[in-house]
């Protein structure tokens, strides 16, 4: 069972398994995603589920690619 759930902007975060893992769940496309945030510390968790939040809210996939590029390094703001 959770422990910990929080709501964030678009989704939110709670902790699952006996390591009390982070995870995040959101809604796109009218599906629902839960993705692992690998890690058990709470302020970690909700840094890497802001992180996501230009991912989760972008309105296509140019806009994912330059967010992955940035991220990565390959590209800068612009």
């Amino acid at each position: 069972m959770t422990d910990q759930f929080l709501c964030l902007d678009v989704g939110s975060i709670f902790t699952r398994g006996p390591g009390k893992i982070y995870f995040s769940r959101y809604q796109l496309s009218g599906h629902s995603k839960t993705v692992s945030l690998q890690t058990a510390i709470h302020s970690e968790a909700v840094k890497k589920a802001e992180a996501l939040l230009p991912v989760i809210k972008a309105t296509s996939t140019e806009v994912i690619v330059a967010h992955v590029q940035q991220t990565r390094g390959l590209s800068s703001p612009g």
